[in-house]
């Protein structure tokens, strides 16, 4: 009886600390990799080296029990010599095939833990999974504070240190201790070379072969950083150059955003006439009447070249609205260079908050709405759940937009080159044509300036005046750059056949908004909130989901292949084990219809938190707590028509859900937090309750030696899971992913009913 309480005094505890710090570290070196990699590459990498959990697993069925505890007396010093040889490897510039294979140890060790508990240690599967989801709940919400406390690298080690623990802890658990002196003599030699990589992470910054912003800046003579912050929106650097005119910020390495020298809060007359007169921010706001300059909003303020700008051209009043608060934070700190941008100035004020989110709530009413670039193009999201994601310029967005503006205000966007100033067309256009406005009118609502760099997009909600087009004209006539490539309304248009040529037809009446979709030779069409890709630009699926697309399909096959292989030498003369094979094939269905659900209640939330990282922490964390509560509840059902009622009610709040859900946040999203916390669990619960019942009833229906296979499958199938919400998501929208989730579990509703998954004899283990 001692025994068994001083293994349950170990068990729980390590299977929860794994489960928090494998969901820590994923989300950890998102963050290290956002900086380090382009976004396109961060996905592949983050969603292969999870894979190392399957096949953990699998390899613990073929080490056998004896091998395998050999092979598990090692294994708590992986997680952190593989962050060691993470660190080591970047700090002679980014690497991608090493870091995967780094990071591909730390969950390997992970998954092989994860089924030494589960098979290993005699206790109820329910509990256990329920220390399992709870633990990765709590481990949502702690990495968000830990990485506003410390940098990615060391909440890397962090967590990586806690995962060889938890692993220690899984051998505790069944009485097979490892020698502890080596084991901590080896530990603390590896935490401190780590260490040292850390305290010399200004070594691991991106190669040059990735082009990013900072790393093509700091080549330049004299360019360097002077301050470096890390937080859970990312890495924020502030370079210096040999122009003394601006500092500028990068975050995870680009998206740049300038600081104005401006002490005292003046600038000098040179500066101020390049922000109005050659600035693609400040051109537009030259056909605004001096006593409509009251009311304006910057969205992404970032270093507040935007607000400098807009208080040069005199606007009286200035509603700073910037998301990342190390931004504004930094800002500040160097006032005595940028003077009292974000504090002291009577006409600015800064908001912590996300654009978006700020009009749609706010009373006031702008002249202007200018949107400089300010989105960044790294991953915002939790490891491979998604791509980059943009509700910031979807058709409702501008609608919003639109609703935020005084009776004459213009709203203002700055692109990044031609075909993003086309989506933002495009986007624009459908807003109008859902307020019922054709596109004829809406021609004459809006004006774009160049088609080369930095492109601009400008709109009203009704015709511009002749003045206004008049004062455009001038501007776009004397600015070479722009000349040739920009659109003005009934005003001369020498690019007729050019880029705009599209505008013009739309104008005389001639097009469609469809045509100017056709002749782009990228995909330029109208984004929603339901598919918010706005910068998959490419045509088709991206590569790399097509590079992690095939990467799953040979690793299914393999395990498919392995699986057979094994259950076949097993049954002997009795042929396939059919049980198992279904058995097997419901683990898959689960890990497809499981994570499919979780994404599209992620994506939901994300614009009612108005915070994108803050939502993500907040629901994955309600997820997983209510499929927690749902693991404990799993004890009490002994029969697969139970099981299957219970999975029923999950896929009819999914269906319901699909189209259900958005509605009821907009209507609550004014909540307080409390509220908003509250409804968060509890839609939260409608669906993963009854779904965090599944693993654990059919785990505890299986053969002890079969839960590699089980625990293996459920776990490459997730990430399946997840690339298939992507290209659903994509193509149809995150309603369709809710519902592609509800296939997989009505799927596994006929297999519960029709199939011996749940055998009427007693439980393997209960």
């Amino acid at each position: 009886m001692e025994s068994h309480r001083t293994r349950q005094a170990v068990v729980f505890p390590s299977l929860f600390l794994l489960s928090a710090a494998g969901l820590a570290v994923e989300v950890a070196l998102v963050r290290l990799f956002s900086f380090l990699f382009v976004q396109s590459y961060v996905y592949i990498v983050i969603s292969l080296s999870v894979s190392g959990i399957g096949f953990g697993a699998v390899l613990m069925h073929y080490l056998g029990r004896r091998r395998g505890v050999q092979m598990l007396r090692v294994a708590p010093l992986l997680p952190v010599l593989g962050t060691v040889t993470l660190f080591a490897v970047n700090s002679f510039g980014s690497a991608l095939v090493p870091s995967l294979v780094a990071t591909f140890v730390i969950y390997l060790a992970f998954g092989m833990a994860q089924v030494h508990i589960f098979r290993d240690v005699q206790f109820p599967v329910s509990q256990l999974y329920a220390a399992d989801l709870g633990g990765a709940a709590t481990g949502s919400l702690t990495v968000f504070l830990l990485l506003n406390t410390f940098s990615a690298p060391t909440t890397i080690l962090v967590v990586s240190a806690m995962i060889g623990v938890a692993v220690l802890g899984s051998l505790i658990a069944t009485g097979d201790n490892p020698r502890w002196l080596a084991f901590v003599a080896v530990g603390v030699f590896l935490i401190a070379t780590a260490g040292a990589f850390i305290a010399a992470e200004d070594r691991m910054r991106p190669t040059e072969n990735w082009q990013k912003e900072m790393t093509v800046m700091l080549e330049e003579p004299g360019a360097q950083i002077l301050e470096t912050r890390w937080s859970a929106f990312g890495r924020v650097d502030v370079v210096t150059t040999a122009n003394p005119t601006f500092r500028t910020m990068f975050i995870d390495g680009g998206a740049g955003t300038k600081i104005i020298r401006m002490p005292g809060g003046q600038v000098t007359r040179d500066i101020a006439e390049t922000l109005l007169y050659q600035y693609m921010g400040g051109l537009p706001t030259l056909a605004i009447d001096r006593d409509r300059r009251n009311a304006a909003a910057v969205v992404g303020s970032g270093g507040g070249i935007d607000v400098v700008t807009l208080l040069i051209a005199g606007f009286r009043s200035i509603d700073a609205i910037e998301i990342n608060p190390d931004f504004i934070d930094l800002v500040r700190g160097q006032e005595d260079y940028a003077g009292p941008i974000y504090g002291g100035n009577d006409q600015v004020t800064i908001h912590n908050a996300e654009g978006r989110a700020f009009l749609r709530n706010t009373d006031q009413r702008y002249d202007l709405i200018l949107m400089s670039l300010p989105i960044i193009k790294s991953v915002r999201n939790f490891g491979n759940h998604a791509l980059t994601e943009n509700y910031l310029f979807t058709r409702e967005a501008f609608a919003e937009y639109r609703a935020a503006l005084a009776e004459d205000g213009m709203v203002v966007v700055v692109a990044h080159y031609r075909n993003e100033v086309l989506r933002l067309l495009v986007n624009a256009l459908r807003s109008f044509e859902s307020d019922g406005v054709s596109p004829q009118e809406a021609a004459y609502r809006i004006v774009l300036i160049g088609d080369q760099r930095n492109p601009t997009l400008v709109l009203k909600n009704q015709a511009f005046s002749p003045r206004e087009l008049e004062v455009l004209a001038a501007i776009i006539e004397t600015i070479p750059t722009v000349a040739d490539g920009s659109y003005v309304p009934g005003v001369s248009n020498p690019n007729a056949a050019g880029t705009f040529s599209g505008m013009v037809a739309l104008a005389g009446g001639r097009g469609a908004i469809d045509d100017i979709v056709a002749a782009a030779d990228e995909d330029i069409s109208a984004v929603t909130d339901e598919s918010p890709f706005f910068y998959q630009l490419v045509p088709g699926i991206p590569r790399e989901i097509q590079i992690v697309g095939i990467a799953v399909i040979l690793l299914l096959l393999v395990l498919l292949t392995l699986f057979l292989l094994d259950t076949r030498r097993g049954a002997g003369a009795h042929g396939w084990d059919r049980t198992a094979t279904a058995r097997f094939l419901a683990f898959a269905l689960i890990g497809v219809g499981f994570i499919s659900v979780e994404i599209a209640i992620l994506q939901r939330f994300i614009v009612f938190w108005q915070h994108q990282t803050l939502a993500l922490a907040i629901v994955l964390a309600a997820i997983l707590a209510a499929g927690g509560l749902g693991s404990l509840l799993a004890s009490r059902i002994d029969r697969a028509s139970t099981l299957a009622a219970a999975v029923a009610v999950g896929v009819a709040a999914m269906i319901a859900g699909a189209w259900g859900i958005a509605p009821l946040l907009r209507v609550t999203e004014g909540s307080t937090a409390v509220v908003k916390v509250l409804l968060t669990a509890g839609v939260s619960s409608l669906f993963f309750l009854p779904l965090g019942m599944v693993f654990p009833t059919l785990l505890t229906r299986t053969a002890p030696e079969r839960y590699p296979w089980m625990i293996g499958i459920n776990s490459v199938t997730t990430l399946a899971g997840s690339v298939l919400a992507l290209v659903v998501a994509m193509s149809g929208g995150y309603r369709f992913v809710m519902i592609a989730g509800a296939t997989s579990y009505a799927v596994l509703i006929v297999l519960l009913l029709t199939t011996r998954v749940i055998p009427d004899s007693p439980a393997v283990r209960s």
